[in-house]
């Protein structure tokens, strides 16, 4: 839980680092928005990864991490949804204002900040012994089927930037 709580606090300095002012959007409007899809994106890319990976390890544990995962992505879908269509709108802002290349160094840096957090993740989960990796992998699923690492759980301040701003983002 401390794990994906600390994703999230990075996701949001890490995505927010851009520089980029916009004529629609506020600078602390598009910080925000990112920072929104930054830690939504790593939730939802770290909770899959580790399910899968649970599920490649041990066989027995294939059928309840489909089902955590459908459960976790239907209790999350709102946010899901909200986080993609604020992504629309960055990505429509930020090609108008420079072009392709703000637009590709934003997707660049969200693509290599998600992809960071799911192989540190993943890669703690690695190096476990195979006993202990099944007892943490027990623990993981559990957890996410119970909600502990929803979004509005584990994720209390994009929780309620996303409600707070309505149906539009």
């Amino acid at each position: 839980m401390k794990l994906i709580l600390n994703i999230a606090a990075t996701a949001v300095i890490a995505v927010t680092s851009l520089s980029i002012c916009a004529q629609t959007l506020s600078k602390q409007q598009l910080d925000q928005y990112m920072g929104i899809i930054g830690a939504v994106t790593a939730a939802q890319q770290t909770t899959r990864t580790l399910s899968q990976s649970c599920a490649r390890s041990f066989p027995q544990l294939r059928m309840q991490s489909g089902k955590v995962i459908t459960a976790w992505n239907r209790r999350n879908g709102k946010y899901i949804q909200q986080s993609r269509q604020l992504r629309k709108r960055v990505y429509r802002y930020l090609g108008k204002l420079g072009g392709n290349s703000q637009l590709e160094q934003f997707k660049k840096e969200l693509h290599a900040f998600t992809r960071s957090q799911r192989n540190s993740v993943a890669g703690s989960l690695y190096k476990m012994k195979l006993k202990e990796k099944l007892y943490v992998c027990g623990q993981i699923l559990t957890s996410i089927d119970a909600g502990k690492w929803d979004i509005e759980t584990a994720y209390p301040a994009i929780h309620h930037a996303l409600t707070s701003m309505g149906k539009k983002p």
